[in-house]
């Protein structure tokens, strides 16, 4: 029989917030940097300048260090998610 389930939950989403035992599963050093430069606001689709705004993308200098900090965080989160699912992985 068919079965459909949605859960949402609010890991992994900002703000990018994790207890000590997730953040250091990860090497702070070792953490990607992401593939895809910047993209300038007046070339963002709709939505990602709905997001900027959001994000108050404007209002910081968003530096190397605060990209690898939210993706060290993000990838926390993950592994925190990850853990109460009981993912195999």
């Amino acid at each position: 029989r068919p079965f459909f389930l949605l859960a949402s939950f609010t890991h992994p989403h900002d703000p990018f917030a994790i207890t000590p035992n997730y953040w250091n599963r990860y090497n702070h050093t070792d953490i990607d940097m992401p593939a895809v430069p910047p993209i300038p606001y007046d070339q963002l689709d709709p939505h990602s300048q709905r997001l900027h705004h959001v994000s108050a993308m404007s209002d910081y200098a968003q530096t190397d260090e605060r990209v690898r900090n939210s993706r060290h965080a993000y990838y926390a989160m993950t592994s925190y998610i990850d853990d109460k699912l009981g993912t195999p992985w």
